[in-house]
Parts: structure tokens; sequence; C-alpha cells
């Protein structure tokens, strides 16, 4: 085997007694718990994993010209990396349930409108890599509050 190899060997990475999760779930849990503002800046397509790795965040933000879809329905799969605990929690359960059962790719002012996403910036202008393309979003990071410290009951770890 490569250099590496025993990192794809799910049996040894599973602990004893523990069901094992989607790569996604970890991550969306770890930003759930995070004690800091994390924002989302959407450019361009965000499509599955990268719509719901999203929903976890506490403010997100997306160029006017991002698409944004739900899209396990029309791949025969279920919602992964808890969408379907988050979404309903963001957008409200009817909303959540038409997202993601039509799997359409849905443009931004229509999630704006839907209440996923905060505010549209021209996709010219872009989010930088540091705070200044937030900042000129309009979002400082001292008004962002956790989404983890607000939302009971919690999913499990």
């Amino acid at each position: 085997m490569a250099s590496g190899g025993e990192t794809f060997d799910y049996r040894k990475r599973e602990r004893v007694g523990e069901a094992p999760r989607d790569n996604g779930g970890q991550f969306t849990l770890r930003v759930f718990r995070s004690t800091k503002p994390v924002i989302a800046a959407i450019n361009g397509p965000a499509v599955g994993v990268g719509a719901t790795m999203t929903l976890p965040m506490d403010v997100r933000l997306a160029a006017d010209d991002a698409r944004i879809g739900f899209v396990f329905a029309r791949r025969g799969i279920i919602p992964e990396a808890c969408s379907s605990w988050f979404l309903p929690r963001v957008v409200g359960i009817s909303r959540a349930m038409e997202w993601v059962s039509t799997g359409r790719v849905f443009s931004a002012q229509e999630r704006l409108e839907g209440g996923l996403l905060r505010s549209l910036h021209p996709s010219e202008q872009g989010f930088a890599g540091d705070h200044a393309g937030v900042e000129r979003a309009g979002v400082r990071v001292e008004d962002a509050g956790c989404v983890g410290s607000a939302a009971e009951p919690r999913p499990r770890p």
C-alpha cells in the first residue's frame, strides 16, 4: 500500500460502538460547535455539499450570480452533512422540504428571499480571502452571532 493508504481503511478509523459519520457531517458539526463566528461567502455554484456545508455557518453571503441547490433527490441519494437537521432550522420546514424534494438549482436571489442568505453582492466585487471582502459586504465579525449557542436541541456529535 502507498504511504497514507491506511487512512482510507474505515475499519481502522471507526471508534468501537459508534456509528460511522460522513465527512460532510463531521465538518458541519465542527462548524456548528465552533465558538467563533463562521461566515460563508458563496461565489459561483454551491450544489450538494457545497450548499450543505454552509448551513451551520452564522452568516451566508453570495455573489448575485451564484447558483445554489440541494439536488439529492435528483441523484437518488439522501441529503448529507446534517442538512436535514440544519436546513429546516434556517429556512423553515415547508421551504426546506420544497427545496430538497424538487432538487432544483435556484438563483441566489430566490435563496435570499427564502432566508438562506443574508445578502447578495455584485459578482465582479468578489470576496477577498481576508476580512476585507466580508466587511465590504457589510458584516462585522463582532456582529455575527454563533449558531451553535442559539440552536437547541443539538444534533448528536
